[in-house]
């Protein structure tokens, strides 16, 4: 499970890859907080 901190930076890097796209770091970040909440 992700914490609400987490989750809000979930949110935050999605809406960026929508716009504008990741950076290489941001995507990796992403990736890896993603598969944490999969994992719970």
């Amino acid at each position: 499970m992700l914490t609400p901190e987490e989750q809000k930076e979930v949110s935050e890097l999605v809406g960026k890859s929508n716009t504008i796209g990741l950076s290489k770091e941001s995507e990796k970040r992403l990736r890896r907080l993603l598969d944490k909440q999969w994992k719970k």
